[in-house]
């Protein structure tokens, strides 16, 4: 499903240039990046879903955008668990600080300003672009794979995460790798970077095609 352009390059930027902010103040950890980039791609589908029921109502066939829903929400469900436990519990009880495990439990209990601040400009985008589709609904075809550029961008950031945790931890005397004072935010800097070259990418492939591949 085609939406606005410029919509979707405004909330992009917008929720790329807040994410760079959040993570030069300190005020991001692991944690918060991985379990936003894993919301941003739950609340997408649920508006996806939402969208299916609609275009369900206007006579649209979307059987096999359901089928495809299912199969993400399934993989969004696996992916939760591992995110969840291993990034917010696991790494949090073995930092130095319990400070780090707290954070992450205000943050996964929508607890955390800057984080809820993320989730409501992911929302907003979603509620802008449901509202976009739906006007177009009779005009246009309805149709979603089930594994995207998100899913994907998803998948590498949870191994690339536990490999940089690994590396910068200092729990491992072999392998240890820190950049001094600005270890959190080499961290996850490059998380924001491949995030934003991703859903650039997806959001000009959706620009030149009817067929809804990215959102």
């Amino acid at each position: 499903m085609r939406t606005t352009k410029l919509t979707n390059l405004i909330s992009l930027l917008l929720f790329t240039a807040y994410s760079l902010y959040v993570v030069l103040s300190g005020q991001a950890n692991l944690f918060f990046i991985i379990y936003l980039f894993f919301l941003d791609e739950v609340i997408k589908n649920i508006f996806i879903a939402i969208k299916s029921m609609r275009f369900k109502a206007l006579g649209i066939d979307t059987r096999a955008a359901n089928s495809a829903i299912r199969a993400r929400f399934f993989m969004l469900f696996v992916y939760s668990i591992f995110i969840v436990i291993v990034f917010g519990l696991f790494y949090g009880l073995l930092n130095t600080s319990i400070n780090e495990f707290t954070r992450n439990l205000m943050i996964f209990l929508f607890k955390d300003i800057y984080f809820n601040i993320s989730v409501s400009i992911i929302i907003l985008r979603e509620s802008i672009n449901l509202f976009i589709d739906l006007n177009k609904a009779k005009k246009e075809d309805f149709m979603i794979i089930p594994i995207n550029s998100n899913i994907f961008i998803l998948h590498l950031s949870i191994i690339f995460g536990g490999v940089m945790w690994f590396l910068t931890s200092g729990k491992f005397e072999y392998f240890h790798l820190s950049f001094g004072v600005y270890n959190q935010v080499a961290i996850i800097f490059p998380f924001i970077i491949i995030k934003f070259l991703f859903d650039l990418h997806a959001l000009k492939k959706n620009d030149n095609t009817n067929a809804e591949t990215a959102y």
